[in-house]
């Protein structure tokens, strides 16, 4: 209990600070540049992110002590602290002026609604904009777990079965996080058409790697998963960004994100070992994560409850057996090609 103290105080609770502070600066900069989508900045502080992964065990780990990093790490979240009270400064003052120099349209104090083009503006108002229907939430939820159970079951494919490697595991962090890059920078990155084509191939490929086994090369087993992992993580987020809120409901959108994260993690962590099959989280997947990407396809009003439900037992219920979840994979992937 001493130990999970410490690491409580220690660890979790500037990463709690970190964790729920971002989604408050996304707020405070829609409210300070109205019109503007916040959610680029999700893409800069996976930049950050993936920056960290690869600068801190090739680098920072081998270049300072412990007890420099720690300092450094100290004056980093003062830093930080300055920063967003800055932030908070600038809030206020822009609401207590008015925000002049902002180009406003709609009514007077509303905030506009953006379109998919860069700097673009509508003339419908943020606040009039309908709140996300429940079953948009749901796929907020269902498709960051999806990713993350991919992220996590390619993580232990590679370094468990396919070849102990020291640092190995950094490979498919870095590719989780740069769909998320390339998914929030820009709409244009994630085009449907030719992605539903690349996950084709790629669960293909997928297939074709985990029943080849042992039989296949390192380095192809390594590609494979990794070129799989990126088109089905892109899929999934490409489509998550797709259901975006306005910024009015970006705090929800994070915590379902995050939520699907977490719940991403139990089931590799708790559910999938409870199976037969040694590897039943990353088997698994072939299955929901093509049909998690049609059934978001649909626009808020089309979607319903009973295809929430659908999708959603598709994620829980899945074959017993290797030959069934290969069927099946390819199956729901192939018709459902625009």
């Amino acid at each position: 209990m001493q130990i999970l103290g410490l690491l409580v105080a220690s660890i979790g609770l500037p990463y709690f600070v970190l964790s729920t502070t971002g989604p408050l600066m996304q707020y405070w900069f829609s409210r300070t540049n109205p019109g503007l989508s916040p959610y680029r900045l999700y893409a800069l502080s996976n930049v950050a992110s993936l920056l960290a992964l690869v600068s801190f065990p090739f680098f920072f780990e081998s270049h300072f002590t412990r007890r420099a990093q720690a300092i450094l790490w100290g004056w980093g979240l003062v830093a930080y602290v300055i920063v967003c009270a800055w932030g908070a400064l600038k809030l206020w003052k822009t609401e207590r002026i008015g925000a002049p120099g902002q180009a406003q349209i709609g009514l007077p104090g509303e905030q506009t609604k953006q379109q998919p083009g860069m700097g673009q503006r509508s003339l419908v108002p943020e606040n009039l904009a309908a709140a996300p229907a429940m079953v948009q939430k749901l796929f907020w939820l269902l498709l960051p777990a999806c990713a993350s159970v991919l992220l996590l079951a390619t993580t232990n494919k590679m370094c468990l079965d396919v070849a102990v490697i020291p640092f190995l595991w950094v490979l498919p962090l870095a590719i989780y996080l740069l769909s998320f890059i390339i998914c929030f920078d820009n709409p244009r990155w994630y085009v449907r058409f030719p992605f539903t084509l690349a996950l084709v191939a790629s669960l293909a490929a997928l297939c074709w790697a985990i029943f080849k086994g042992t039989d296949a090369s390192l380095t192809s087993q390594v590609v494979l998963y990794s070129i799989g992992l990126f088109v089905c993580c892109m899929v999934c987020h490409g489509e998550l960004y797709r259901l975006k809120p306005e910024p009015r409901y970006l705090t929800a959108f994070y915590l379902m994100i995050a939520a699907g994260g977490a719940m991403g993690g139990f089931f590799v962590a708790v559910a999938a070992p409870q199976e037969s099959h040694p590897r039943a989280d990353f088997v698994v997947l072939t299955v929901p994560a093509p049909n998690l990407a049609n059934e978001s396809r649909l626009t808020p009003a089309e979607l319903d409850a009973p295809v929430a439900g659908q999708t959603l037992s598709t994620v829980l219920k899945y074959p017993e057996d290797e030959e069934s979840v290969r069927r099946a994979g390819l199956a729901s992937v192939v018709g459902r090609i625009d």
